[in-house]
């Protein structure tokens, strides 16, 4: 071939650079040990300016939200305010309206328990509301006026587990099912969530009462001291018939309930933490990162100390949600 290359010289040469150019393509993301804060220069002038930079930290686009569970629900308004900085959501209840005129003016979005409009609670257990028609539309009404920013409707947190001895399984699932038809007609661009517990994962009736008419599933499983990917893997493949996205719930508290979840040192938590973001970076259909949870409460002789009591894990997560929220 005059005044280029001959066939197979071509041929050899393309052989070599398609793979470079594939190599190329695929993106290397930031793992969450080498995540970046911003930091802060002062630009003097008449007045001076603090302006945040960073290096880049390289965030896959699938990967948009980030919120720690119970940051609106018990929490004070303070609470609101200190996490929109690193977050992008907070969880609020359906009738709480001043934290969600907070969440608003801080300019996050919502993630809207439900369950008090869909279930009442009865010597501990949750069971169906009967007038729950009447009490969803009363919230629809007011939800309607902040549309645009709820992410999310969550109907009743872990529902399986959470009904294990009210409602049997086909009638929860038919049940979430009519309530996903309500929030998909009243509410078409928000998210329908539910969270599994490992325990209802490895039942076997699951497979046929997953609620199809939601599109973002989440999984727990506190026990040990790694991230549940297992858990979260095992969703995945009974779910993949769906069009869903996932949210992984790494355990973000202390608790002196060894029972429930051992002893984990913030260390071990901040351990979890990585995990969890870089197992949602490797995976394309993870969406949100909703560490559980924000706020210390007791519960009969028990301590849950979270996120906000723990200030190396919450450095932790502060990075992570930054990283996520604001610079990619």
């Amino acid at each position: 071939m005059q005044g280029g290359l001959s066939t197979k010289a071509a041929s050899v040469t393309l052989s070599i650079i398609l793979p470079l150019f594939a190599l190329a393509q695929e993106q290397q993301y930031t793992p969450a040990e080498d995540l970046t804060l911003p930091k802060i220069i002062v630009v003097h002038g008449k007045i001076a300016t603090p302006i945040l930079t960073s290096d880049k930290n390289s965030v896959p686009e699938h990967l948009q939200e980030f919120g720690l569970y119970r940051t609106g629900l018990y929490a004070d308004d303070e609470d609101i305010s200190t996490v929109a900085s690193f977050a992008t959501f907070v969880d609020v209840r359906h009738n709480n309206i001043d934290q969600i005129l907070i969440a608003r003016m801080q300019g996050l979005k919502l993630w809207v328990d439900v369950r008090r409009v869909f279930f009442t609670k009865e010597s501990g257990n949750w069971i169906k509301r009967q007038d729950y028609l009447e009490h969803w539309k009363a919230a629809k009404d007011n939800l309607k006026l902040f549309e645009n920013i709820i992410y999310a409707f969550d109907p009743l947190d872990e529902p399986f587990w959470n009904t294990r001895e009210t409602m049997p399984e086909e009638a929860l699932s038919n049940y979430l099912i009519d309530i996903g038809h309500i929030l998909k007609k009243d509410f078409p661009n928000a998210k329908r969530a539910v969270t599994f517990t490992a325990w209802t994962l490895g039942k076997s009736w699951f497979s046929q009462n997953i609620p199809g008419n939601y599109n973002l599933f989440g999984a727990d499983d506190y026990r040990g001291i790694d991230f549940s990917s297992t858990v979260v893997r095992d969703l995945m493949d009974k779910t993949e018939h769906l069009d869903a996205k996932y949210y992984l719930i790494p355990q973000a508290f202390w608790t002196n309930d060894s029972t429930f979840a051992a002893y984990l040192s913030q260390e071990q938590l901040i351990s979890k933490a990585r995990q969890a973001y870089n197992f949602a970076i490797s995976h394309p259909d993870v969406q949100v990162l909703r560490p559980y949870h924000w706020d210390s409460y007791e519960y009969d002789q028990y301590i849950f100390k979270g996120v906000e009591d723990q200030n190396k894990l919450r450095k932790e997560y502060e990075k992570i949600g930054i990283a996520i929220s604001k610079f990619r």
